[in-house]
């Protein structure tokens, strides 16, 4: 089953979501920090992304990202925006960093975020032309990670 990191300052909605993504059997991981975040993601590859906006210890993750991207080529798995604030910045922008979606805590129920997972994992699997295989993001090779991990940390 594919692997799910969530992103979260907020201690209770992160662990309700960890218990139920792991009731429908996925493997969860998650962080309270933007900076251990991005390291997880290079580390673990996980197939999709769930991501508090905004997050403390780096200035905007999803400019680390374009950054990142930018600078190291590096492809990002999907991501799901929590935030408690609505939707700001241009969606395209977001949308060519991997945000397939943007839910605002405070209007979305627990089991919409499950079928969010459920239907953005569904479409990644089905876009892959005659590939039964999860999402799994091209891992960069050891010395790229290290790089990669150094510019995070200049963050």
């Amino acid at each position: 089953m594919a692997t799910i990191l969530i992103v979260e300052s907020n201690l209770f909605l992160g662990g309700i979501l960890s218990q139920r993504l792991v009731k429908e059997g996925y493997e969860v991981l998650t962080t309270k920090d933007g900076k251990e975040g991005l390291r997880l993601i290079i580390d673990k590859h996980p197939q999709l992304v769930f991501l508090d906006l905004p997050i403390g210890n780096v200035k905007t993750f999803l400019g680390v990202l374009r950054t990142l991207h930018r600078k190291f080529w590096v492809t990002f798995p999907p991501i799901i925006v929590l935030s408690d604030v609505e939707k700001e910045g241009d969606p395209k922008q977001i949308s060519e960093l991997g945000v397939q979606a943007y839910l605002v805590k405070a209007y979305t129920e627990i089991d919409e975020m499950i079928f969010k997972v459920k239907e953005i994992l569904e479409s990644n699997l089905a876009s892959k032309s005659g590939d039964i295989s999860p999402h799994i993001p091209s891992q960069p090779l050891v010395t790229e990670q290290k790089r990669i991990k150094a510019e995070i940390d200049k963050m």
